[in-house]
Protein backbone atom coordinates (compact mmCIF):
# COMPACT_ATOMS: atom_id res chain seq x y z
CA UNK A 1 0.00 0.00 0.00
CA UNK A 2 1.19 3.45 -0.83
CA UNK A 3 0.48 4.82 2.45
CA UNK A 4 2.62 1.79 4.33
CA UNK A 5 5.63 2.85 1.72
CA UNK A 6 5.34 6.53 2.41
CA UNK A 7 5.70 6.20 6.38
CA UNK A 8 8.50 3.72 5.88
CA UNK A 9 10.27 6.44 3.58
CA UNK A 10 9.49 9.34 6.15
CA UNK A 11 11.43 7.22 8.78
CA UNK A 12 14.15 7.07 6.38
CA UNK A 13 14.38 10.70 5.76
CA UNK A 14 14.64 11.13 9.43
CA UNK A 15 17.92 8.76 9.60
CA UNK A 16 19.48 10.13 6.66
CA UNK A 17 18.50 14.13 8.16
CA UNK A 18 20.12 13.04 11.86
CA UNK A 19 23.68 11.96 9.82
CA UNK A 20 23.23 14.40 7.73
CA UNK A 21 23.18 17.12 10.30
CA UNK A 22 25.85 15.50 12.09
CA UNK A 23 28.34 14.78 9.29
CA UNK A 24 27.83 18.75 8.30
CA UNK A 25 29.10 19.92 11.27
CA UNK A 26 32.09 17.61 11.29
CA UNK A 27 32.73 19.67 7.83
CA UNK A 28 32.22 23.05 8.73
CA UNK A 29 33.51 22.83 11.91
CA UNK A 30 37.14 21.97 11.33
CA UNK A 31 39.64 21.87 13.68
CA UNK A 32 42.07 24.72 13.34
CA UNK A 33 45.72 23.97 12.50
CA UNK A 34 48.57 26.03 14.35
CA UNK A 35 52.59 25.46 14.62
CA UNK A 36 52.16 23.34 17.73
CA UNK A 37 49.78 21.40 16.12
CA UNK A 38 45.80 21.27 16.39
CA UNK A 39 43.99 23.46 18.99
CA UNK A 40 41.82 20.26 20.11
CA UNK A 41 40.64 22.04 23.69
CA UNK A 42 38.95 24.61 21.19
CA UNK A 43 37.80 22.38 18.62
CA UNK A 44 36.30 20.02 21.18
CA UNK A 45 34.12 22.83 22.73
CA UNK A 46 32.86 24.05 19.63
CA UNK A 47 32.01 20.55 19.19
CA UNK A 48 30.22 19.95 22.04
CA UNK A 49 28.67 23.14 21.81
CA UNK A 50 27.25 22.37 18.25
CA UNK A 51 26.12 18.82 20.00
CA UNK A 52 23.84 20.94 22.65
CA UNK A 53 22.70 22.60 19.72
CA UNK A 54 21.98 19.76 17.63
CA UNK A 55 20.39 17.87 20.27
CA UNK A 56 17.66 20.73 21.10
CA UNK A 57 16.76 21.15 17.47
CA UNK A 58 16.23 17.69 16.75
CA UNK A 59 14.01 16.97 19.81
CA UNK A 60 12.06 19.90 18.67
CA UNK A 61 12.02 19.39 15.04
CA UNK A 62 10.90 15.71 15.32
CA UNK A 63 8.50 15.69 18.32
CA UNK A 64 5.66 17.08 16.52
CA UNK A 65 6.36 14.80 13.23
CA UNK A 66 6.69 11.74 15.41
CA UNK A 67 3.41 12.54 16.74
CA UNK A 68 1.59 13.05 13.41
CA UNK A 69 3.50 9.95 11.99
CA UNK A 70 2.09 7.64 14.23
CA UNK A 71 -1.49 9.19 14.31
CA UNK A 72 -0.88 7.65 10.24
CA UNK A 73 0.12 4.78 11.32
CA UNK A 74 -3.56 4.17 13.65
CA UNK A 75 -5.82 5.63 10.42
CA UNK A 76 -3.51 3.15 8.16
CA UNK A 77 -4.06 0.04 10.36
CA UNK A 78 -7.60 1.07 10.54
CA UNK A 79 -8.22 1.89 6.72
CA UNK A 80 -6.43 -1.28 6.06
CA UNK A 81 -8.85 -3.55 8.26
CA UNK A 82 -12.21 -1.50 7.12
CA UNK A 83 -10.35 -2.34 3.21
CA UNK A 84 -10.07 -6.30 4.44
CA UNK A 85 -13.30 -6.42 5.63
CA UNK A 86 -14.91 -5.13 2.45
CA UNK A 87 -13.08 -7.48 0.36
CA UNK A 88 -14.14 -10.50 2.40
CA UNK A 89 -18.16 -9.49 2.54
CA UNK A 90 -17.63 -9.30 -1.46
CA UNK A 91 -16.37 -12.88 -1.26
CA UNK A 92 -18.85 -13.98 0.91
CA UNK A 93 -21.74 -13.12 -1.15
CA UNK A 94 -20.38 -14.26 -4.51
CA UNK A 95 -20.13 -17.42 -2.72
CA UNK A 96 -23.62 -17.15 -1.57
CA UNK A 97 -25.04 -16.88 -5.03
CA UNK A 98 -23.03 -20.20 -5.87
CA UNK A 99 -25.42 -21.87 -3.12
CA UNK A 100 -23.54 -21.37 0.23
CA UNK A 101 -26.03 -21.15 2.85
CA UNK A 102 -24.73 -19.30 5.97
CA UNK A 103 -25.48 -19.61 9.62
CA UNK A 104 -25.37 -15.92 10.65
CA UNK A 105 -24.75 -15.43 14.58
CA UNK A 106 -27.73 -13.63 16.50
CA UNK A 107 -27.78 -9.71 16.82
CA UNK A 108 -26.72 -10.16 20.45
CA UNK A 109 -23.31 -12.38 19.77
CA UNK A 110 -22.57 -10.08 16.61
CA UNK A 111 -22.67 -6.82 19.07
CA UNK A 112 -20.59 -8.66 21.81
CA UNK A 113 -18.28 -9.78 18.47
CA UNK A 114 -18.07 -6.26 17.37
CA UNK A 115 -17.13 -4.69 20.78
CA UNK A 116 -14.28 -7.73 21.44
CA UNK A 117 -12.91 -7.02 17.99
CA UNK A 118 -12.75 -3.20 18.37
CA UNK A 119 -11.04 -4.02 21.69
CA UNK A 120 -8.33 -6.00 19.84
CA UNK A 121 -8.10 -3.42 17.07
CA UNK A 122 -7.30 -1.26 19.58
CA UNK A 123 -4.76 -3.00 21.24
CA UNK A 124 -2.88 -3.36 17.75
CA UNK A 125 -2.78 0.14 17.18
CA UNK A 126 -1.83 1.19 20.63
CA UNK A 127 0.70 -2.02 20.57
CA UNK A 128 2.69 -0.68 17.20
CA UNK A 129 2.63 3.36 17.95
CA UNK A 130 3.81 2.82 20.92
CA UNK A 131 6.74 0.50 20.15
CA UNK A 132 7.22 3.00 17.53
CA UNK A 133 7.42 5.44 19.67
CA UNK A 134 9.89 4.22 21.88
CA UNK A 135 11.96 3.68 18.77
CA UNK A 136 11.25 7.43 17.80
CA UNK A 137 12.63 8.72 21.42
CA UNK A 138 15.74 6.09 21.28
CA UNK A 139 16.97 7.01 17.69
CA UNK A 140 17.25 10.89 19.13
CA UNK A 141 19.32 9.27 21.66
CA UNK A 142 21.37 7.21 19.73
CA UNK A 143 22.32 10.08 17.47
CA UNK A 144 23.60 12.10 20.66
CA UNK A 145 25.74 9.24 21.55
CA UNK A 146 26.92 9.10 18.35
CA UNK A 147 28.13 12.43 17.99
CA UNK A 148 29.51 12.76 21.36
CA UNK A 149 31.47 9.13 20.45
CA UNK A 150 32.60 10.71 17.12
CA UNK A 151 33.85 14.00 18.97
CA UNK A 152 36.28 12.26 21.12
CA UNK A 153 36.98 9.19 18.83
CA UNK A 154 38.32 12.06 16.21
CA UNK A 155 40.78 13.28 18.76
CA UNK A 156 42.24 10.45 20.16
CA UNK A 157 43.03 9.32 16.32
CA UNK A 158 44.44 12.53 16.14
CA UNK A 159 46.84 12.40 18.98
CA UNK A 160 48.34 9.23 17.48
CA UNK A 161 49.64 11.71 14.98
CA UNK A 162 49.45 9.29 12.33
CA UNK A 163 45.96 10.92 10.77
CA UNK A 164 45.04 14.15 9.42
CA UNK A 165 41.92 15.50 10.29
CA UNK A 166 39.71 14.66 7.75
CA UNK A 167 40.93 11.21 8.41
CA UNK A 168 40.89 11.09 11.89
CA UNK A 169 36.99 12.04 11.22
CA UNK A 170 36.61 9.24 8.92
CA UNK A 171 37.66 6.76 11.52
CA UNK A 172 35.54 8.10 14.10
CA UNK A 173 32.58 8.02 11.94
CA UNK A 174 33.23 4.81 10.14
CA UNK A 175 30.87 2.06 12.42
CA UNK A 176 27.88 5.03 12.60
CA UNK A 177 28.17 5.45 8.88
CA UNK A 178 28.77 1.73 8.32
CA UNK A 179 25.62 0.64 10.72
CA UNK A 180 23.74 3.45 10.49
CA UNK A 181 22.01 4.77 13.67
CA UNK A 182 21.01 1.52 15.32
CA UNK A 183 18.80 1.89 18.05
CA UNK A 184 16.30 -0.94 18.33
CA UNK A 185 17.67 -4.34 20.19
CA UNK A 186 15.99 -7.68 19.22
CA UNK A 187 15.65 -10.56 22.00
CA UNK A 188 18.49 -12.43 19.81
CA UNK A 189 21.18 -9.66 19.92
CA UNK A 190 20.32 -8.00 16.55
CA UNK A 191 20.57 -4.08 15.91
CA UNK A 192 18.32 -2.40 13.74
CA UNK A 193 17.99 1.01 12.38
CA UNK A 194 14.44 2.59 13.07
CA UNK A 195 13.71 2.86 9.58
CA UNK A 196 14.37 -0.80 9.52
CA UNK A 197 12.38 -1.09 12.47
CA UNK A 198 9.74 0.88 11.35
CA UNK A 199 9.58 -0.83 7.98
CA UNK A 200 9.44 -4.46 9.59
CA UNK A 201 6.55 -3.17 12.54
CA UNK A 202 4.36 -1.03 10.24
CA UNK A 203 4.18 -3.89 7.28
CA UNK A 204 4.00 -6.80 10.14
CA UNK A 205 0.85 -4.67 11.61
CA UNK A 206 -0.62 -3.72 8.28
CA UNK A 207 -0.54 -7.34 7.48
CA UNK A 208 -2.05 -7.81 11.13
CA UNK A 209 -4.79 -5.51 10.43
CA UNK A 210 -5.98 -7.03 7.56
CA UNK A 211 -6.47 -10.45 8.44
CA UNK A 212 -8.30 -8.78 11.69
CA UNK A 213 -10.66 -7.17 9.06
CA UNK A 214 -10.88 -10.01 7.52
CA UNK A 215 -11.87 -12.39 10.20
CA UNK A 216 -14.18 -9.63 11.59
CA UNK A 217 -16.39 -9.95 8.39
CA UNK A 218 -16.31 -13.80 8.80
CA UNK A 219 -17.61 -13.65 12.30
CA UNK A 220 -20.48 -11.75 10.94
CA UNK A 221 -21.43 -14.70 8.56
CA UNK A 222 -20.24 -17.28 10.74
CA UNK A 223 -17.74 -18.46 8.93
CA UNK A 224 -14.45 -19.71 10.07
CA UNK A 225 -12.35 -21.84 7.77
CA UNK A 226 -9.65 -20.18 5.71
CA UNK A 227 -7.08 -22.13 3.48
CA UNK A 228 -3.26 -20.79 2.99
CA UNK A 229 -2.75 -19.93 -0.54
CA UNK A 230 -0.59 -21.18 -3.09
CA UNK A 231 2.35 -18.33 -3.65
CA UNK A 232 4.17 -16.82 -6.67
CA UNK A 233 7.95 -17.64 -4.47
CA UNK A 234 7.38 -16.80 -1.15
CA UNK A 235 9.54 -18.47 1.73
CA UNK A 236 10.74 -22.26 2.38
CA UNK A 237 9.83 -21.43 5.99
CA UNK A 238 6.00 -21.40 5.71
CA UNK A 239 5.77 -23.55 2.78
CA UNK A 240 4.82 -26.76 4.47
CA UNK A 241 1.32 -24.43 5.54
CA UNK A 242 0.84 -24.19 1.46
CA UNK A 243 -2.55 -25.37 0.80
CA UNK A 244 -3.85 -26.55 4.23
CA UNK A 245 -7.55 -25.40 5.73
CA UNK A 246 -7.10 -24.01 8.91
CA UNK A 247 -10.02 -23.16 11.73
CA UNK A 248 -9.26 -19.23 12.11
CA UNK A 249 -9.53 -18.92 16.17
CA UNK A 250 -7.09 -15.87 15.79
CA UNK A 251 -8.62 -13.55 13.78
CA UNK A 252 -12.35 -15.28 13.08
CA UNK A 253 -13.28 -16.38 16.59
CA UNK A 254 -13.04 -20.46 15.13
CA UNK A 255 -13.37 -22.78 17.69
CA UNK A 256 -11.24 -26.33 18.17
CA UNK A 257 -14.73 -27.95 17.67
CA UNK A 258 -15.91 -25.58 14.89
CA UNK A 259 -16.18 -28.54 10.98
CA UNK A 260 -15.99 -31.81 14.10
CA UNK A 261 -12.67 -30.39 14.82
CA UNK A 262 -11.16 -32.08 11.53
CA UNK A 263 -9.12 -29.12 10.78
CA UNK A 264 -5.85 -27.68 12.79
CA UNK A 265 -6.06 -24.58 14.46
CA UNK A 266 -4.77 -21.26 12.83
CA UNK A 267 -3.11 -20.07 16.27
CA UNK A 268 -0.91 -23.68 15.90
CA UNK A 269 0.45 -22.66 12.89
CA UNK A 270 1.73 -19.20 13.91
CA UNK A 271 3.25 -20.43 16.82
CA UNK A 272 5.52 -22.65 14.29
CA UNK A 273 5.91 -19.97 12.47
CA UNK A 274 3.32 -18.79 9.59
CA UNK A 275 2.50 -15.74 9.29
CA UNK A 276 6.74 -14.33 11.28
CA UNK A 277 7.46 -10.82 10.26
CA UNK A 278 7.72 -9.87 6.82
CA UNK A 279 6.35 -13.12 6.18
CA UNK A 280 4.82 -12.93 2.08
CA UNK A 281 1.75 -15.74 2.96
CA UNK A 282 -1.91 -14.80 3.17
CA UNK A 283 -4.58 -16.92 3.83
CA UNK A 284 -8.35 -16.78 1.87
CA UNK A 285 -11.67 -17.48 2.76
CA UNK A 286 -12.53 -21.14 2.88
CA UNK A 287 -16.40 -22.40 2.80
CA UNK A 288 -16.92 -26.29 2.06
CA UNK A 289 -18.54 -27.41 -1.39
CA UNK A 290 -18.17 -23.83 -2.96
CA UNK A 291 -14.18 -23.37 -2.22
CA UNK A 292 -11.35 -25.12 -4.34
CA UNK A 293 -10.88 -28.62 -2.56
CA UNK A 294 -6.66 -27.65 -0.73
CA UNK A 295 -4.33 -29.42 -2.56
CA UNK A 296 -1.57 -31.12 -0.15
CA UNK A 297 0.46 -31.76 -2.91
CA UNK A 298 0.79 -28.80 -4.52
CA UNK A 299 4.86 -28.59 -3.03
CA UNK A 300 6.50 -31.15 -2.32
CA UNK A 301 9.93 -31.65 -1.14
CA UNK A 302 11.70 -30.56 -4.32
CA UNK A 303 9.53 -27.71 -5.01
CA UNK A 304 10.23 -26.37 -1.30
CA UNK A 305 13.80 -26.54 -1.99
CA UNK A 306 13.59 -24.63 -5.25
CA UNK A 307 11.43 -21.89 -3.06
CA UNK A 308 14.39 -21.94 -0.64
CA UNK A 309 16.84 -21.29 -3.23
CA UNK A 310 14.48 -18.51 -4.64
CA UNK A 311 14.30 -17.06 -1.20
CA UNK A 312 18.59 -17.22 -0.36
CA UNK A 313 18.71 -15.40 -4.09
CA UNK A 314 16.64 -13.20 -3.12
CA UNK A 315 18.10 -12.62 0.33
CA UNK A 316 21.79 -12.39 -1.00
CA UNK A 317 20.64 -9.68 -3.61
CA UNK A 318 18.80 -7.47 -0.65
CA UNK A 319 22.23 -7.75 1.35
CA UNK A 320 24.36 -6.59 -1.37
CA UNK A 321 21.77 -3.87 -1.86
CA UNK A 322 22.26 -3.08 1.96
CA UNK A 323 25.97 -3.35 1.57
CA UNK A 324 26.18 -1.17 -1.97
CA UNK A 325 23.85 1.81 0.47
CA UNK A 326 26.41 1.35 3.33
CA UNK A 327 29.54 2.12 0.90
CA UNK A 328 27.78 5.23 -0.72
CA UNK A 329 26.46 6.27 2.26
CA UNK A 330 30.63 6.16 3.83
CA UNK A 331 31.40 7.57 0.06
CA UNK A 332 29.16 10.55 0.43
CA UNK A 333 30.47 11.34 4.25
CA UNK A 334 34.04 10.62 3.64
CA UNK A 335 36.46 14.35 4.13
CA UNK A 336 39.04 12.33 3.17
CA UNK A 337 39.65 12.20 -0.75
CA UNK A 338 41.09 8.78 -0.65
CA UNK A 339 38.79 7.40 1.53
CA UNK A 340 35.87 9.16 -1.05
CA UNK A 341 37.36 7.19 -3.79
CA UNK A 342 37.85 4.12 -2.22
CA UNK A 343 34.17 3.56 -0.43
CA UNK A 344 33.02 4.79 -4.32
CA UNK A 345 34.65 1.50 -5.68
CA UNK A 346 33.78 -0.36 -3.36
CA UNK A 347 29.94 0.63 -3.59
CA UNK A 348 30.53 -0.04 -7.73
CA UNK A 349 31.36 -3.49 -6.66
CA UNK A 350 28.89 -4.29 -4.53
CA UNK A 351 26.22 -3.25 -7.06
CA UNK A 352 27.47 -5.28 -9.58
CA UNK A 353 27.07 -8.04 -6.87
CA UNK A 354 23.90 -7.50 -5.81
CA UNK A 355 23.07 -7.12 -10.29
CA UNK A 356 24.05 -11.18 -10.20
CA UNK A 357 22.06 -12.04 -7.38
CA UNK A 358 19.24 -10.05 -9.02
CA UNK A 359 19.66 -11.91 -12.35
CA UNK A 360 20.00 -15.37 -10.73
CA UNK A 361 16.98 -14.43 -8.76
CA UNK A 362 15.04 -13.98 -11.90
CA UNK A 363 16.04 -17.43 -13.43
CA UNK A 364 15.69 -19.35 -10.65
CA UNK A 365 11.76 -17.81 -10.42
CA UNK A 366 11.72 -18.63 -14.33
CA UNK A 367 12.45 -22.33 -13.26
CA UNK A 368 10.13 -22.47 -10.60
CA UNK A 369 7.09 -20.89 -13.34
CA UNK A 370 8.32 -22.98 -15.82
CA UNK A 371 8.19 -26.72 -13.56
CA UNK A 372 4.76 -25.33 -12.93
CA UNK A 373 5.62 -24.38 -8.47
CA UNK A 374 4.95 -21.11 -9.07
CA UNK A 375 2.35 -18.81 -11.67
CA UNK A 376 4.13 -15.34 -12.35
CA UNK A 377 2.74 -14.15 -15.37
CA UNK A 378 -0.66 -15.98 -16.40
CA UNK A 379 -2.45 -14.00 -13.01
CA UNK A 380 -3.24 -11.11 -14.90
CA UNK A 381 -6.76 -9.53 -15.24
CA UNK A 382 -9.25 -12.14 -16.96
CA UNK A 383 -5.82 -12.44 -18.79
CA UNK A 384 -6.24 -9.64 -20.64
CA UNK A 385 -2.28 -8.67 -20.58
CA UNK A 386 -1.40 -12.01 -21.52
CA UNK A 387 -3.89 -10.99 -24.28
CA UNK A 388 -3.07 -7.94 -25.36
CA UNK A 389 0.94 -8.70 -25.82
CA UNK A 390 -0.17 -11.81 -27.69
CA UNK A 391 -1.79 -9.75 -30.29
CA UNK A 392 0.83 -7.64 -31.36
CA UNK A 393 3.11 -9.16 -34.07
CA UNK A 394 6.82 -9.05 -33.48
CA UNK A 395 7.32 -6.05 -35.88
CA UNK A 396 4.92 -3.82 -34.25
CA UNK A 397 5.81 -4.67 -31.13
CA UNK A 398 9.06 -3.05 -32.66
CA UNK A 399 7.56 -0.57 -33.66
CA UNK A 400 5.86 0.29 -31.00
CA UNK A 401 8.91 0.66 -28.42
CA UNK A 402 10.89 2.11 -30.72
CA UNK A 403 8.21 4.85 -30.72
CA UNK A 404 8.10 4.66 -27.11
CA UNK A 405 11.89 5.58 -26.68
CA UNK A 406 12.14 7.90 -28.97
CA UNK A 407 9.36 10.72 -27.61
CA UNK A 408 11.08 13.45 -25.74
CA UNK A 409 8.88 12.62 -22.28
CA UNK A 410 7.62 9.15 -20.99
CA UNK A 411 3.74 10.82 -21.76
CA UNK A 412 2.25 8.20 -23.89
CA UNK A 413 -1.04 10.16 -24.57
CA UNK A 414 -3.00 13.43 -25.83
CA UNK A 415 -4.97 16.00 -24.75
CA UNK A 416 -7.96 16.40 -26.03
CA UNK A 417 -10.11 19.39 -26.04
CA UNK A 418 -12.46 17.93 -22.80
CA UNK A 419 -9.32 16.55 -21.08
CA UNK A 420 -6.39 18.42 -20.67
CA UNK A 421 -4.84 15.64 -17.67
CA UNK A 422 -1.18 14.97 -19.53
CA UNK A 423 -0.89 19.08 -19.78
CA UNK A 424 -1.29 19.11 -16.04
CA UNK A 425 0.43 16.12 -15.20
CA UNK A 426 3.70 17.93 -16.18
CA UNK A 427 3.05 20.13 -13.35
CA UNK A 428 3.44 17.40 -11.07
CA UNK A 429 5.74 18.58 -8.36
CA UNK A 430 9.16 15.78 -8.82
CA UNK A 431 10.08 13.50 -6.14
CA UNK A 432 13.99 12.33 -6.00
CA UNK A 433 13.88 8.86 -6.58
CA UNK A 434 10.59 8.94 -8.60
CA UNK A 435 10.59 8.62 -12.52
CA UNK A 436 7.02 9.71 -14.01
CA UNK A 437 5.27 7.85 -16.61
CA UNK A 438 1.66 9.07 -17.67
CA UNK A 439 -0.87 8.11 -20.39
CA UNK A 440 -4.33 6.93 -19.99
CA UNK A 441 -5.33 3.81 -18.58
CA UNK A 442 -7.35 0.67 -17.41
CA UNK A 443 -6.58 -1.97 -14.79
CA UNK A 444 -4.72 -4.10 -17.94
CA UNK A 445 -3.62 -1.73 -20.00
CA UNK A 446 -2.49 2.24 -20.97
CA UNK A 447 -3.33 3.66 -24.01
CA UNK A 448 -0.61 4.59 -26.83
CA UNK A 449 -0.94 7.76 -28.88
CA UNK A 450 -4.44 6.25 -29.39
CA UNK A 451 -5.69 8.99 -31.61
CA UNK A 452 -2.76 8.51 -34.15
CA UNK A 453 -4.56 4.95 -34.97
CA UNK A 454 -7.67 3.76 -36.44
CA UNK A 455 -10.84 2.92 -34.17
CA UNK A 456 -10.04 -0.53 -32.81
CA UNK A 457 -6.46 -0.86 -33.57
CA UNK A 458 -4.61 -3.31 -31.58
CA UNK A 459 -1.46 -0.69 -31.28
CA UNK A 460 -3.95 1.97 -29.39
CA UNK A 461 -3.62 -0.11 -26.17
CA UNK A 462 -0.34 -1.54 -24.83
CA UNK A 463 0.00 -4.27 -21.64
CA UNK A 464 2.83 -4.11 -19.01
CA UNK A 465 5.37 -5.90 -20.66
CA UNK A 466 5.44 -3.89 -23.40
CA UNK A 467 5.59 -0.54 -21.38
CA UNK A 468 8.59 -2.09 -19.37
CA UNK A 469 10.58 -3.01 -22.81
CA UNK A 470 9.93 0.98 -23.39
CA UNK A 471 11.18 2.66 -20.32
CA UNK A 472 14.39 -0.31 -20.33
CA UNK A 473 15.22 1.40 -23.25
CA UNK A 474 15.13 5.20 -22.81
CA UNK A 475 17.96 7.24 -21.94
CA UNK A 476 16.09 9.35 -19.25
CA UNK A 477 15.24 6.16 -17.35
CA UNK A 478 18.67 5.13 -17.77
CA UNK A 479 19.98 8.13 -16.31
CA UNK A 480 17.60 7.96 -13.79
CA UNK A 481 18.38 4.47 -12.47
CA UNK A 482 22.69 5.40 -12.07
CA UNK A 483 21.50 8.80 -10.45
CA UNK A 484 19.88 6.34 -7.97
CA UNK A 485 22.60 4.43 -7.34
CA UNK A 486 25.52 7.13 -7.04
CA UNK A 487 22.61 8.68 -4.18
CA UNK A 488 21.65 5.58 -2.52
CA UNK A 489 18.05 5.51 -3.01
CA UNK A 490 15.43 3.37 -3.97
CA UNK A 491 14.11 4.02 -7.42
CA UNK A 492 10.36 4.03 -8.01
CA UNK A 493 8.08 3.98 -10.94
CA UNK A 494 4.76 6.21 -10.83
CA UNK A 495 2.52 5.31 -13.20
CA UNK A 496 0.10 8.52 -13.68
CA UNK A 497 -2.73 6.54 -15.57
CA UNK A 498 -6.12 5.83 -14.00
CA UNK A 499 -6.78 2.37 -12.29
CA UNK A 500 -3.75 0.69 -13.85
CA UNK A 501 -3.37 0.32 -9.24
CA UNK A 502 -6.61 -1.51 -8.74
CA UNK A 503 -6.55 -4.69 -7.86
CA UNK A 504 -8.45 -8.00 -7.93
CA UNK A 505 -8.63 -11.37 -6.45
CA UNK A 506 -5.93 -13.44 -7.19
CA UNK A 507 -4.63 -11.68 -9.85
CA UNK A 508 -2.36 -9.13 -10.57
CA UNK A 509 -2.87 -5.62 -12.00
CA UNK A 510 -0.86 -3.52 -14.91
CA UNK A 511 1.24 -1.87 -11.94
CA UNK A 512 2.11 -5.17 -10.37
CA UNK A 513 3.18 -6.92 -13.62
CA UNK A 514 5.34 -3.61 -14.41
CA UNK A 515 7.27 -3.98 -11.05
CA UNK A 516 7.72 -7.69 -11.71
CA UNK A 517 9.07 -6.65 -15.27
CA UNK A 518 11.38 -3.30 -14.37
CA UNK A 519 12.39 -5.00 -10.73
CA UNK A 520 11.60 -1.29 -9.55
CA UNK A 521 8.77 -0.32 -7.14
CA UNK A 522 5.64 0.79 -8.89
CA UNK A 523 2.87 3.26 -7.74
CA UNK A 524 0.10 3.70 -9.54
CA UNK A 525 -3.76 4.76 -8.66
CA UNK A 526 -6.64 2.16 -7.67
CA UNK A 527 -9.31 4.46 -9.02
CA UNK A 528 -10.02 7.20 -11.57
CA UNK A 529 -6.99 9.99 -11.37
CA UNK A 530 -8.11 13.52 -11.40
CA UNK A 531 -5.69 15.85 -11.98
CA UNK A 532 -5.49 19.90 -11.19
CA UNK A 533 -3.81 22.62 -13.45
CA UNK A 534 -1.37 22.81 -11.34
CA UNK A 535 -0.34 19.36 -11.70
CA UNK A 536 -1.54 18.37 -7.62
CA UNK A 537 -3.70 15.38 -8.17
CA UNK A 538 -6.12 13.43 -5.79
CA UNK A 539 -7.23 9.34 -6.46
CA UNK A 540 -10.90 9.12 -6.67
CA UNK A 541 -14.49 10.34 -6.29
CA UNK A 542 -14.00 12.50 -3.16
CA UNK A 543 -10.51 11.11 -2.88
CA UNK A 544 -11.85 7.75 -2.03
CA UNK A 545 -9.06 5.79 -3.56
CA UNK A 546 -5.08 5.83 -2.96
CA UNK A 547 -1.97 5.41 -5.10
CA UNK A 548 -1.14 1.89 -4.64
CA UNK A 549 2.73 0.69 -3.99
CA UNK A 550 3.54 -2.89 -5.77
CA UNK A 551 7.54 -3.39 -4.60
CA UNK A 552 9.87 -4.83 -6.69
CA UNK A 553 10.43 -8.83 -6.05
CA UNK A 554 13.99 -9.50 -4.49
Amino acid sequence: MSEEYDLSRAFDRIENYLIDSMMRNFKHHRAEETAEGYNWEQWQAKQLEALEVYRRNNKEKFSTEFIELNDRVGEMLRSTAADAGYRQEQKILKAIQKGFTPTRPSSAMQASFFQLNERKMNALVNSTTDDLGRAEFAVLRRSNDAYRKAIFGAQTFMNSGAATYEQAVDMATKDMLSAGLQCVEYSNGARHTLHDYAEMAIRTANKRAYLRGEGMKMQEWGISTVIINRRHGACGRCADFVGMVFIDDVYAGGKPSDHGGKYPLLSDAMKAGLFHPRCKDSSSLYIEGISTPPDREVLPKKAQEDLTEIERAEQRAAYGKRMEKMNRRLSKYALDPDNKKMYRGRAEQWAEYTEKWQSYHEKQLAKAEKSGIINITVDTVDGSAKALYDKLTRDERKEIISRGQAVDKPVFSYDTAENKAMSYLQNTPKIEGVYDVCSHGTPYSIEFFRQDYPDGDKRAYIDAYTLSAIIKGRKDYKEFISLCKTKGLDPCVRLLACETGRKSEGVKCFAELLAEQLGVSVQAPNKMLYVYPDGKYYVGKRKSGAMELFKKRW
